[in-house]
């Protein structure tokens, strides 16, 4: 598929004194990194190193600095890979350093002191799932057994008694800097790894059979993402430098068939360390390892006249 390399011009907002960043979250020695958003109710992954991992809860409207333990696990079990599915909490609760004992538990968040119940085993099976909230599927990104180096994406239906693993596409290109899957209407997102360059893909999910697309090129030279948000079309994600650290982060219109890419705002150094993000109405949510924290991107002035140029690849060659 031959490449078109375009300038593309990206709207950059360097009034960072309008995209200050608030406090919203602060709970003793955790270190938080995926967030996840369920109606007004953001849940954040989080761990104390060698000590325990956990998932916390937070009402949006809150003002409260603290949050609310949902589940715990002490170590050397960690939890990973959070999502909300008809007011049932999923994550994956694992062994560390082991491919065995990888379960996924759901909890009824209705239900007061409910205790968690296995939902399915993924011993030797692996892979980060994410619920579609689309349909009521699970999707993981997992490595393809009849495909060395290459992965694959299955699915799960989260409304049955015996569930079990159904494969989406598989033979998928390899990420050495992975994130979790992510969705637009009927399609899954996904990123991997050619060579030093990052692509991102998707896969039609209401067809048999389906193929994977490419639809845009991360920026040449930078690391990869750990973290990404759908809001509406647009997709936001902090993207990574050469050094392992957000100095920008960035948006995607994915209604828009050219895949325009646009920096949203400025990281700070001190603050390059993203490892979830979260849109909620005009609020983006963030953690940053120690602490939660939004910002207004409503307020951020996005102007036509302060721009730079981006050089991008688009799939497909548009004729």
């Amino acid at each position: 598929m031959k490449k078109i390399l375009f300038s593309l011009l990206s709207c950059v907002c360097f009034n960072f004194a309008n995209a200050q960043f608030v406090d919203f979250a602060n709970v003793a020695s955790q270190q938080f990194s995926r967030l996840e958003l369920y109606n007004n109710t953001i849940f954040a992954q989080s761990s104390i190193p060698d000590q325990s991992s956990s998932i916390y809860q937070k009402d949006i409207n809150s003002t409260d600095l603290n949050m609310s333990l949902v589940v715990q696990e002490s170590h050397p079990y960690h939890v990973q890979y959070i999502g909300v599915y008809n007011n049932h909490l999923y994550y994956r609760r694992s062994l560390s350093g082991s491919n065995s004992n990888r379960k996924i538990y759901k909890l009824d968040l209705s239900v007061s002191n409910a205790s968690p119940v296995e939902f399915l085993d993924l011993s030797n099976i692996g892979g980060g799932w994410v619920i579609n909230p689309n349909d009521n599927h699970m999707y993981g990104m997992r490595s393809d057994p009849n495909n060395s180096g290459r992965r694959m994406i299955s699915k799960v239906d989260l409304t049955s008694s015996n569930p079990t693993i159904i494969d989406v596409i598989s033979n998928l290109e390899s990420s050495s800097i992975g994130v979790h899957l992510t969705f637009h209407g009927d399609y899954v997102y996904g990123l991997y790894t050619r060579y030093s360059d990052r692509h991102v893909f998707r896969v039609n999910t209401t067809t048999n059979n389906p193929s994977y697309e490419e639809v845009f090129q991360m920026t040449p030279g930078y690391a990869g993402i750990i973290s990404w948000n759908v809001s509406g079309n647009i997709l936001y994600y902090p993207e990574l430098n050469d050094l392992f650290v957000t100095d920008y982060i960035r948006r995607v219109d994915l209604s828009d068939p050219n895949f325009p890419v646009q920096d949203v705002m400025p990281i700070p150094p001190a603050d390059g360390f993203i490892l979830g993000i979260v849109v909620a109405g005009d609020y983006m949510y963030i953690s940053l390892r120690n602490e939660i924290v939004k910002t207004n991107i409503s307020a951020l002035n996005l102007s036509v006249n302060e721009f730079n140029t981006k050089e991008t690849t688009l799939y497909p060659n548009p004729t």
